[in-house]
């Protein structure tokens, strides 16, 4: 399954971290819940510098010009916020930030797409057969 929706360039080893742990602290930071504080230290200041931004500036704008500064933000949080996972998967984990390359983008995105509409679809109509819709 995983492989079909890999490109065939990317092998099913560099989607796991490379990450060697050594002594009690380093298994108990190869855990897997225990990498979502380390994440949101990479994570943090773009996002305490964002809702700064939000508070202090975009709030106190008048609404035209607001939604314009918050799409302006957007533009360039999204991409702050990948640098800062692709530098954490460098850094930390020692390998790729393969998810979030470009490499098999447009098919994986159609097939997530398809995936989901079938699903809608197939939940709207188990509401109308039930005749809740």
């Amino acid at each position: 399954m995983i492989s079909s929706v890999l490109s065939s360039t990317i092998r099913p080893d560099d989607i796991f971290s490379k990450f060697v742990p050594e002594g009690p602290f380093g298994r108990f930071l190869n855990f897997p819940l225990a990498r979502i504080p380390i994440i949101l230290l990479f994570f943090a200041p773009i996002l305490v510098v964002n809702s700064i931004v939000v508070m202090q500036v975009i709030e106190n704008l008048e609404e035209p010009i607001a939604t314009v500064v918050d799409v302006v933000r957007m533009a360039f949080t999204i991409p702050l916020l990948l640098l800062s996972y692709h530098f954490y998967c460098q850094s930390f984990e020692k390998r790729d930030a393969i998810e979030i390359s470009s490499e098999g983008a447009i098919r994986q995105w159609l097939t997530g797409a398809i995936f989901t509409a079938v699903l809608v679809c197939g939940f709207i109509s188990l509401i109308m057969v039930f005749g809740e819709y």
